[in-house]
């Protein structure tokens, strides 16, 4: 059964491409993005408001478990977090960019299903990126400014799919500072689960064995506990709109001189 906060941040992630595809596809035309910007952006900001209460409510109950003591939520401001979440990219210039795709599909004399094709699935993937960095930032608030923020002493990368790629894996076995922002990666559902004081949580030796075997697909030898650190930090970048993300180390990392991705 799935845990209740990572169905309802599955559905509002459903709901808002949904909700934002349905409006690119009802376009009469695809000339002038500011139709779509305009309505896109309300949508998107609502989506993420619901995400920090979302999360702020799910970090305050792992609290509470945790410590066995009730914990209220931090009560979080989303404006500064939603504003925080694209760097200097403004969400208005973001929601452009289904249309530089379709643009471009055109100018290459493709057909318009398939270029309207190809700008749903640049905004599906500009907004699960947005959702997927909203929650990142909310949870590192939550856990900064919980009323038992002090009794925090890190965080962990909770796995939630029952095949999670293998640099979720990695990724998973690492303990994090409460100031660290969870990296994403397109898909990517992993979760944020506080480390308190009182934890005696030890990283399981089947979690360890996976993550070893992962790293060795990318490094070609297989890593001791020790290090897979390196390998993560071989794994995660830092993208000049997004903050940290996972990459595949044998591919290559777009970084914030090139064009821009989601």
């Amino acid at each position: 059964m799935a845990d209740p906060f990572t169905a309802r941040r599955t559905a509002l992630h459903a709901r808002l491409i949904e909700a934002l595809v349905r409006a690119f596809l009802g376009l009469p035309d695809w000339r002038d993005p500011a139709p779509f910007v305009a309505v896109a952006v309300p949508i998107l900001r609502g989506a993420q408001t619901a995400m920090v209460g979302l999360t702020d409510a799910a970090i305050a109950a792992m609290l509470t478990r945790a410590l066995r003591t009730p914990v209220a939520p931090a009560a979080l401001d989303p404006a500064p977090i939603i504003d925080a979440v694209r760097s200097e990219v403004t969400p208005e210039q973001a929601y452009r960019r289904p249309f530089d795709d379709l643009w471009t599909a055109l100018h290459e004399d493709r057909p318009l299903t398939e270029a309207v094709e190809l700008g749903t699935v640049r905004l599906r993937e500009i907004a699960e990126t947005d959702l997927q960095i909203t929650y990142s930032h909310a949870a590192r608030a939550a856990l900064t400014r919980s009323p038992a923020a002090d009794k925090v002493t890190g965080w962990r990368r909770v796995l939630r799919r029952s095949e999670s790629c293998a640099l979720c894996v990695i990724a998973s076995t690492q303990r994090y500072h409460v100031g660290d922002l969870n990296p994403v990666h397109p898909g990517c559902d992993c979760e944020v689960e506080p480390i308190t004081s009182a934890d005696r949580h030890v990283i399981d030796r089947a979690l360890l064995d996976a993550a070893s075997k992962a790293a060795e697909d990318f490094t070609g030898s297989y890593p001791t506990r020790e290090q897979l650190r390196d390998v993560l930090l071989s794994i995660t970048r830092e993208h000049g709109e997004h903050g940290p993300v996972l990459v595949d180390p044998r591919h290559r990392f777009t970084g914030p001189g090139d064009p821009p991705t989601a």
